[in-house]
């Protein structure tokens, strides 16, 4: 099966997170911030 990667915004993140972890076909969710200049921030 190919995989896809796709990045959302919201609100509060983890309730995002909690939708998304529900769907059909969903692997993988992870909560965090997109922007800025560190790998994985803290």
């Amino acid at each position: 099966m190919e995989k896809e990667l796709a990045t959302f915004a919201g609100g509060c993140f983890w309730c995002i997170q909690h939708a998304f972890d529900h769907l059909p076909g969903v692997l993988q969710t992870q909560a965090g911030y997109t922007g800025g200049y560190v790998k994985n921030p803290i």
